[in-house]
Protein backbone atom coordinates (compact mmCIF):
# COMPACT_ATOMS: atom_id res chain seq x y z
CA UNK A 1 0.00 0.00 0.00
CA UNK A 2 1.13 3.50 -0.10
CA UNK A 3 2.39 3.19 3.73
CA UNK A 4 6.43 3.78 3.83
CA UNK A 5 7.08 0.86 6.30
CA UNK A 6 5.56 -2.71 6.53
CA UNK A 7 4.72 -4.26 9.69
CA UNK A 8 4.04 -7.66 7.92
CA UNK A 9 5.57 -11.12 7.61
CA UNK A 10 4.81 -13.97 5.39
CA UNK A 11 6.20 -17.96 5.07
CA UNK A 12 5.92 -19.92 1.59
CA UNK A 13 7.41 -22.87 2.60
CA UNK A 14 6.43 -25.22 -0.35
CA UNK A 15 9.07 -28.50 1.24
CA UNK A 16 5.99 -29.02 3.55
CA UNK A 17 3.18 -27.66 2.09
CA UNK A 18 2.50 -25.05 4.84
CA UNK A 19 1.79 -20.98 3.86
CA UNK A 20 1.72 -18.41 6.94
CA UNK A 21 0.61 -14.47 6.26
CA UNK A 22 1.08 -12.45 9.55
CA UNK A 23 -0.46 -8.70 9.47
CA UNK A 24 1.41 -6.77 11.98
CA UNK A 25 0.16 -3.70 13.83
CA UNK A 26 2.12 -0.80 16.00
CA UNK A 27 5.38 -2.26 15.16
CA UNK A 28 6.95 -5.37 13.29
CA UNK A 29 7.82 -7.73 16.20
CA UNK A 30 5.29 -10.00 17.14
CA UNK A 31 5.01 -10.56 13.04
CA UNK A 32 8.48 -11.42 12.29
CA UNK A 33 8.82 -13.62 15.49
CA UNK A 34 5.70 -16.03 14.42
CA UNK A 35 6.86 -16.09 10.43
CA UNK A 36 10.35 -17.28 11.71
CA UNK A 37 8.80 -19.50 14.66
CA UNK A 38 5.80 -21.06 13.82
CA UNK A 39 6.38 -23.20 10.44
CA UNK A 40 9.48 -25.24 12.72
CA UNK A 41 6.42 -26.86 14.44
CA UNK A 42 5.45 -28.40 11.40
CA UNK A 43 8.51 -29.69 9.55
CA UNK A 44 8.35 -32.53 12.11
CA UNK A 45 5.96 -35.57 11.94
CA UNK A 46 2.33 -34.53 13.28
CA UNK A 47 -1.22 -35.27 13.60
CA UNK A 48 -2.73 -33.65 10.08
CA UNK A 49 -5.64 -32.07 12.67
CA UNK A 50 -6.63 -28.26 13.47
CA UNK A 51 -5.89 -29.53 17.59
CA UNK A 52 -2.11 -29.88 16.40
CA UNK A 53 -2.45 -25.92 15.24
CA UNK A 54 -4.51 -24.85 18.43
CA UNK A 55 -1.34 -26.35 20.42
CA UNK A 56 1.23 -24.83 17.73
CA UNK A 57 -0.22 -21.37 18.03
CA UNK A 58 -0.77 -21.59 21.59
CA UNK A 59 3.05 -22.47 22.51
CA UNK A 60 3.67 -19.31 20.28
CA UNK A 61 1.60 -17.07 22.07
CA UNK A 62 3.06 -18.56 25.26
CA UNK A 63 6.44 -17.17 24.28
CA UNK A 64 5.87 -13.77 23.01
CA UNK A 65 3.67 -13.12 26.37
CA UNK A 66 6.09 -14.44 28.53
CA UNK A 67 9.30 -15.01 27.20
CA UNK A 68 9.54 -11.64 24.91
CA UNK A 69 7.18 -9.13 26.14
CA UNK A 70 5.79 -7.66 23.18
CA UNK A 71 3.91 -4.68 22.48
CA UNK A 72 3.10 -4.80 19.17
CA UNK A 73 0.36 -7.43 17.80
CA UNK A 74 -0.26 -9.11 14.63
CA UNK A 75 -3.27 -10.80 13.08
CA UNK A 76 -2.02 -14.56 11.28
CA UNK A 77 -3.59 -16.29 8.83
CA UNK A 78 -1.80 -20.10 7.71
CA UNK A 79 -2.80 -23.01 6.39
CA UNK A 80 -1.58 -26.17 5.34
CA UNK A 81 -2.27 -28.76 2.78
CA UNK A 82 -2.49 -32.26 2.33
CA UNK A 83 -1.59 -33.76 -1.19
CA UNK A 84 -2.65 -37.38 -0.60
CA UNK A 85 -5.82 -36.84 0.49
CA UNK A 86 -6.50 -33.57 -0.64
CA UNK A 87 -7.36 -31.24 2.63
CA UNK A 88 -6.30 -28.28 3.71
CA UNK A 89 -6.68 -26.68 7.18
CA UNK A 90 -6.25 -23.00 7.84
CA UNK A 91 -6.37 -21.60 11.45
CA UNK A 92 -6.27 -17.36 11.51
CA UNK A 93 -6.82 -14.63 13.95
CA UNK A 94 -7.96 -11.45 13.09
CA UNK A 95 -9.40 -10.05 9.44
CA UNK A 96 -6.83 -11.61 7.30
CA UNK A 97 -8.66 -14.21 4.96
CA UNK A 98 -8.01 -17.33 2.75
CA UNK A 99 -10.13 -18.25 0.02
CA UNK A 100 -10.31 -20.57 -3.08
CA UNK A 101 -10.52 -19.79 -6.34
CA UNK A 102 -11.74 -23.11 -8.75
CA UNK A 103 -11.70 -22.90 -12.73
CA UNK A 104 -15.26 -21.84 -13.71
CA UNK A 105 -14.49 -18.78 -11.82
CA UNK A 106 -16.08 -19.56 -8.44
CA UNK A 107 -15.00 -18.71 -4.77
CA UNK A 108 -14.75 -20.60 -1.81
CA UNK A 109 -14.12 -18.83 1.56
CA UNK A 110 -11.85 -20.01 4.77
CA UNK A 111 -12.21 -17.79 7.32
CA UNK A 112 -14.37 -15.35 8.78
CA UNK A 113 -13.25 -12.01 10.03
CA UNK A 114 -12.97 -11.10 13.78
CA UNK A 115 -13.95 -7.85 14.76
CA UNK A 116 -15.67 -6.59 17.58
CA UNK A 117 -19.38 -5.80 15.32
CA UNK A 118 -20.07 -9.61 15.07
CA UNK A 119 -21.97 -10.70 17.44
CA UNK A 120 -20.68 -13.79 18.21
CA UNK A 121 -17.42 -11.45 19.25
CA UNK A 122 -19.25 -8.63 20.95
CA UNK A 123 -20.26 -11.46 22.91
CA UNK A 124 -17.46 -13.32 24.10
CA UNK A 125 -15.67 -9.45 24.64
CA UNK A 126 -17.88 -8.54 26.87
CA UNK A 127 -17.90 -12.02 28.66
CA UNK A 128 -13.98 -11.93 29.05
CA UNK A 129 -14.43 -8.08 31.08
CA UNK A 130 -13.06 -6.35 27.78
CA UNK A 131 -16.10 -3.73 26.09
CA UNK A 132 -16.35 -2.20 22.19
CA UNK A 133 -16.13 1.08 22.21
CA UNK A 134 -16.49 2.86 19.00
CA UNK A 135 -16.52 -0.58 17.24
CA UNK A 136 -13.27 -1.36 18.77
CA UNK A 137 -12.13 -3.88 20.65
CA UNK A 138 -11.54 -1.86 24.26
CA UNK A 139 -11.47 1.39 22.22
CA UNK A 140 -8.12 0.31 20.52
CA UNK A 141 -8.10 -2.24 17.90
CA UNK A 142 -10.53 -3.21 15.04
CA UNK A 143 -9.87 -6.70 15.56
CA UNK A 144 -10.88 -8.84 18.37
CA UNK A 145 -8.40 -11.55 17.60
CA UNK A 146 -4.84 -11.59 17.50
CA UNK A 147 -1.25 -12.53 18.91
CA UNK A 148 0.55 -10.37 20.73
CA UNK A 149 -1.62 -6.76 21.85
CA UNK A 150 -1.52 -8.42 25.55
CA UNK A 151 -2.75 -5.25 26.93
CA UNK A 152 -5.97 -5.38 25.25
CA UNK A 153 -8.56 -6.64 27.22
CA UNK A 154 -11.12 -8.90 25.68
CA UNK A 155 -8.51 -9.70 22.88
CA UNK A 156 -8.75 -13.29 22.06
CA UNK A 157 -5.21 -15.74 20.63
CA UNK A 158 -7.91 -18.85 20.41
CA UNK A 159 -7.57 -18.89 16.61
CA UNK A 160 -10.50 -20.06 14.52
CA UNK A 161 -9.65 -23.64 12.16
CA UNK A 162 -11.48 -24.55 9.06
CA UNK A 163 -10.86 -27.89 7.54
CA UNK A 164 -12.34 -28.35 3.53
CA UNK A 165 -11.49 -30.77 1.13
CA UNK A 166 -9.78 -29.14 -2.10
CA UNK A 167 -12.47 -29.95 -4.95
CA UNK A 168 -10.84 -31.26 -8.49
CA UNK A 169 -11.80 -27.86 -10.19
CA UNK A 170 -9.78 -25.85 -7.76
CA UNK A 171 -7.52 -23.64 -9.09
CA UNK A 172 -5.46 -21.13 -6.47
CA UNK A 173 -5.62 -20.49 -2.75
CA UNK A 174 -5.54 -17.38 -2.06
CA UNK A 175 -4.50 -15.85 1.89
CA UNK A 176 -3.83 -12.35 2.15
CA UNK A 177 -3.97 -9.62 4.45
CA UNK A 178 -6.73 -6.64 5.06
CA UNK A 179 -4.89 -4.61 2.43
CA UNK A 180 -5.79 -6.67 -0.04
CA UNK A 181 -9.48 -7.35 1.14
CA UNK A 182 -10.41 -4.05 2.34
CA UNK A 183 -10.25 -2.98 -1.53
CA UNK A 184 -10.86 -6.16 -3.61
CA UNK A 185 -14.25 -8.37 -3.05
CA UNK A 186 -13.66 -11.91 -3.18
CA UNK A 187 -15.37 -12.18 -6.47
CA UNK A 188 -13.30 -9.62 -7.92
CA UNK A 189 -10.34 -12.27 -6.43
CA UNK A 190 -11.49 -14.88 -8.51
CA UNK A 191 -12.24 -12.69 -12.09
CA UNK A 192 -9.01 -11.35 -12.14
CA UNK A 193 -7.05 -14.76 -11.35
CA UNK A 194 -8.90 -17.45 -12.61
CA UNK A 195 -7.03 -17.36 -15.92
CA UNK A 196 -3.64 -17.07 -14.71
CA UNK A 197 -0.99 -19.75 -15.75
CA UNK A 198 0.85 -19.21 -12.29
CA UNK A 199 0.21 -18.33 -8.52
CA UNK A 200 3.55 -15.78 -9.07
CA UNK A 201 0.95 -13.86 -11.95
CA UNK A 202 -1.93 -14.21 -9.34
CA UNK A 203 -0.43 -12.77 -6.67
CA UNK A 204 1.13 -9.89 -8.85
CA UNK A 205 -2.15 -8.90 -10.09
CA UNK A 206 -3.97 -8.77 -6.98
CA UNK A 207 -1.56 -6.65 -5.43
CA UNK A 208 -1.42 -4.21 -8.19
CA UNK A 209 -5.05 -3.87 -8.26
CA UNK A 210 -5.37 -3.44 -4.30
CA UNK A 211 -2.45 -0.63 -4.45
CA UNK A 212 -4.05 0.80 -8.04
CA UNK A 213 -7.42 1.15 -5.41
CA UNK A 214 -5.07 2.97 -3.12
CA UNK A 215 -5.12 0.59 -0.19
CA UNK A 216 -3.53 2.55 2.80
CA UNK A 217 -2.70 -0.74 4.23
CA UNK A 218 -0.34 -2.96 3.56
CA UNK A 219 -0.80 -5.44 0.65
CA UNK A 220 0.53 -9.24 1.60
CA UNK A 221 -0.81 -12.06 -0.24
CA UNK A 222 -0.08 -15.51 -0.94
CA UNK A 223 -1.35 -17.61 -3.65
CA UNK A 224 -1.00 -21.56 -3.76
CA UNK A 225 -1.63 -23.62 -6.59
CA UNK A 226 -4.24 -26.27 -6.11
CA UNK A 227 -4.42 -29.92 -8.53
CA UNK A 228 -0.95 -29.61 -9.43
CA UNK A 229 -0.34 -33.23 -9.98
CA UNK A 230 -3.72 -33.75 -11.92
Amino acid sequence: GIKNISNDSISVRDDINFYLLCDGHDGSQTATVVANILPYYFQNSHQFHGDFFETAISSVDNHLRNEIHVKDGSTIICAEIDLKTNEVITAHLGDARAVIVSNDGSVRTLTRPHVPTVRREFERIMHSGGRVVQRKTNGMLSISRALGDYQVVGLSSTPEISHVMINPDDKFMVMACSGLFLSVTNEEVARLIVNCTSAWDAAYRLKNLAFARKSIENISVIVVPLNINK
